[in-house]
């Protein structure tokens, strides 16, 4: 019985984290049916200063950091689904998995943004301490074979998830307002 609940689990999870990568990686679509507004009349557009050295540095390494969460999470949720959930090839795994989204957070964690980007950084990193918190949440909860703390990780997961998606679109609106 515990298992099978296990497995259950793991297929929540291995779900619930394929939808979560899709909403990070995915941009996002407009609705169908949806009215754009009427444009706002034109203020004299501000002169473009493109990015600094400092901020390239800074969208390019925040950029990478991101795709390696993003990548490991999906790999993650495919763990999570795989048939050899539990063996010892899968523990490894798992755990290789974990450590690369929490070394990824910290790396994060420890970039000085630009002063001009200080508020992007605030933002990703509130996301990263969701995921970091759920990498332990995740390991525990599957040590322990306890549903509630892998519930607990799919709550974090997803509040990250959130959390990264603001700080893209501020990111995003960051960049084409330099460029």
């Amino acid at each position: 019985m515990k298992k099978k609940l296990l497995i259950g689990l793991s297929t929540l999870i291995g779900i619930s984290l394929i939808i979560v990568i899709v909403a990070i990686v995915a941009a996002p679509a407009e609705q169908p049916g949806q009215v754009e507004p009427a444009p706002a009349p034109e203020a004299p557009a501000p002169e473009k200063t493109g990015l600094t050295p400092a901020e390239q540095s800074y969208v390019v390494t925040i950029t990478q950091q991101a795709a390696t969460v993003g990548q490991a999470l999906i790999q993650l949720g495919q763990l999570m689904q795989s048939s050899q959930y539990g063996t010892e090839d899968w523990v490894l795994e798992t755990a290789t998995r974990l450590a690369i989204i929490w070394t990824a957070c910290n790396k994060t964690m420890e970039l000085e943004p630009p002063d001009s980007m200080a508020h992007i950084h605030f933002k990703y990193v509130q996301g990263v301490k969701h995921f970091d918190t759920m990498t332990e949440l995740l390991a525990h909860g599957i040590d322990e074979s306890d549903p509630d703390l892998l519930n607990e990780a799919i709550v974090e997961m997803e509040t990250g998830v959130q959390l990264m998606d603001e700080a893209n679109k501020l990111m995003e609106e960051f960049t084409e307002g330099r460029s």
